[in-house]
């Protein structure tokens, strides 16, 4: 997967069956950024869970086909989470 090794702020996958990646909240945009920048310009699917008091964020996003993807997730406790319409407008 390309898109792992765009940034630092990128961590590490989550899985080996899965292209994720997790990110801390303050780098969410930067990565999302990156991977935009790095190739990933189809984004389809942006979602959030709520367990408790946190929420989850997760984003996928690919190359033109999808034979290249990644999904970005975010924790986020109480916080504001940057808008992603910079690097995905419209």
């Amino acid at each position: 997967m390309a898109y792992l090794n765009t940034d630092s702020r990128c961590l590490a996958p989550v899985t080996q069956q899965m292209n994720w990646i997790d990110v801390r909240s303050d780098d969410w945009l930067d990565c999302v950024e990156a991977v935009r920048a790095a190739g990933a310009v189809y984004f389809d699917f942006l979602t959030a869970y709520i367990h408790d008091e946190d929420r989850d964020i997760v984003l996928h996003v690919g190359d033109r086909n999808l034979t290249d993807h990644i999904l970005i997730r975010t924790h986020l406790v109480g916080a504001v989470l940057s808008s992603i319409s910079s690097a995905y407008p419209g």
